[in-house]
């Protein structure tokens, strides 16, 4: 007898099969819906601002304020400035039109895509799931978001709640792991943007491929921080810390992952680290309502297993049972540690010295490009030798992190960072067809533009047209 195998059916077909049939009915498309769409999402988040605190915590262990400037404070600020700019960002785009193509006029068109996948991070799991859907209701689009299932309280959120704000035939949450991604990713999309890290990128860049579909990957790696001789060094030092220990416990694509401080300010510098460590978390960070936990104890013990790298120079305490990793320094590391095989993601910081500006170039250009850079002087001819011989997503000259806060500069990172930018206007074109039209006037039409041509205008016709194309 024949046993019938069980028909395996799709949840993510249909989904996506309502979004592309209203997108194509063109709903989408008006300033008005997009203005609503974006209204809805500041909305959304003011009115459940203490619920979505309390799932953001829950889930992450993160601390208040991180939480609520990292997630909700910033994509707030993403809507509002799309909002402010959506009607500019939407008209036709006027470009020269050149002598040969007279009379007419050129203009680039913002076009939607249609129908875009996001797939959120745990890290920052509003920021990176609301914050795209800014984009993609600006310039358009319907959108299917599928958020992260290591913060599980944050999907349930938008789960509930994006249905009642959002227009629920444009923007659809679909929660789920490793299978449920997986039947998403089988589907068609006009456009993908995936955040996380590098294994997971090359999968969702695969599935893409079958369907010829464009990718923005948002990953990370391990952003080097220059610290040269003639920074400000209290300055510096309290910047760094900050930047990496301060925003969730270092679990940042954008936080700092290793340091290079010129060897004569070295011994100086590592006091001054550890100062800022202990002036801003006191002598138990624990205690501190500053200090984030780590999202889950799978993570914990993959950063355990970095502390064994070279020797801790301040803090290495773990809790394990709290999912607690204090703010850590780390001395005399090799390149072969643990601690430098991966980006660390975590409230942990090794310190490396470096004798020139050369050797410090080297030591970033054997490893791939970093999603950040970041560099200490007050220099600043030197500061632009280094990112002219550096390649990263972004950078800051005296600052870390900080260029991912800005609406008006693109963020994303290049190679295995990452591919493609967003934010801000950038996010508009990133998830719009710039469509290239030329208007040409009928009422000049010589009829010497049209064969046939007789042999003796061919040479003159050839020196014309080199001289209109090229100007020589």
């Amino acid at each position: 007898m024949t046993t019938l195998e069980p028909e395996i059916t799709s949840m993510a077909a249909p989904i996506v099969a309502q979004l592309r049939q209203h997108f194509q009915q063109g709903v989408a498309r008006s300033y008005e819906w997009r203005l609503a769409q974006l209204q809805a999402i500041v909305k959304l988040l003011d009115d459940k601002e203490e619920e979505l605190m309390t799932a953001l915590m829950a889930d992450s262990g993160k601390a208040e304020f991180t939480a609520y400037a990292g997630d909700i404070v910033f994509v707030r600020g993403e809507a509002k400035h799309a909002m402010k700019q959506l009607k500019q960002w939407m008209k036709p785009r006027k470009t020269a039109t050149p002598i040969y193509l007279q009379p007419g006029k050129s203009y680039v068109r913002p076009e939607p895509l249609g129908v875009i996948l996001i797939i959120g991070a745990w890290n920052f799991p509003i920021h990176l799931t609301l914050g795209p859907l800014v984009g993609a209701i600006a310039a358009g689009n319907t959108v299917l978001i599928k958020p992260s299932e290591v913060s599980p309280k944050v999907a349930a959120f938008l789960t509930k709640y994006v249905p009642q704000y959002l227009h629920t035939d444009s923007v659809k949450v679909l929660e789920g792991g490793i299978e449920e991604t997986t039947d998403i990713l089988a589907q068609r999309f006009d456009k993908i943007l995936y955040t996380g890290n590098s294994h997971v990128a090359k999968i969702v860049s695969a599935a893409a491929a079958k369907h010829l579909t464009p990718v923005t990957l948002e990953l990370g790696g391990k952003n080097p921080t220059v610290v040269r001789a003639d920074a400000n060094l209290a300055v510096s030092a309290h910047r760094i810390i900050e930047s990496k220990f301060a925003n969730n416990a270092g679990q940042v694509c954008v936080a700092p992952d290793y340091l290079l401080v010129h060897d004569t300010i070295y011994e100086e510098f590592l006091l001054l680290l550890k100062q800022a460590v202990v002036d801003f978390f006191g002598d138990h960070p624990i205690d501190s309502n500053v200090w984030s936990r780590i999202i889950n104890p799978s993570h914990v013990q993959r950063l355990k297993k970095m502390l064994v790298s070279g020797e801790t120079f301040h803090g290495g305490d773990v809790i394990e049972e709290e999912n607690y990793i204090g703010p850590t320094l780390l001395i005399n590391c090799r390149d072969d540690d643990p601690v430098m095989l991966e980006e660390i993601f975590g409230p942990i910081l090794p310190v490396f010295s470096y004798k020139n500006d050369r050797e410090a170039i080297k030591r970033i250009n054997q490893r791939e490009h970093p999603l950040a850079l970041y560099i200490y002087t007050e220099d600043r001819q030197a500061a632009n030798n280094i990112l002219d011989a550096c390649n990263s997503g972004g950078s800051c000259i005296n600052a870390c992190t900080i260029q991912a806060g800005n609406h008006n500069l693109p963020f994303g990172g290049v190679g295995y960072s990452g591919s493609q930018a967003y934010h801000g206007q950038y996010s508009f074109d990133n998830m719009s067809h710039l469509r290239a039209v030329i208007d040409k006037s009928t009422k000049v039409d010589p009829a010497g533009n049209y064969p046939p041509f007789k042999e003796k205008e061919i040479a003159l016709r050839k020196k014309i047209t080199r001289w209109l194309l090229s100007g020589t």
